[in-house]
């Protein structure tokens, strides 16, 4: 049973971190497009 919890708990953070990555991917792209747009 401990197990199956840790691997639960492994994938959720796992899947958190990508999601953090993720967003912050976006966040970057959204910014560089607007500094982009700015300077055109």
């Amino acid at each position: 049973m401990p197990s199956v919890t840790n691997s639960m708990v492994n994938s959720c953070i796992l899947y958190t971190k990508l999601k953090c990555l993720f967003m912050l991917n976006v966040n970057m792209n959204v910014l560089l497009c607007l500094f982009v747009t700015f300077l055109i």
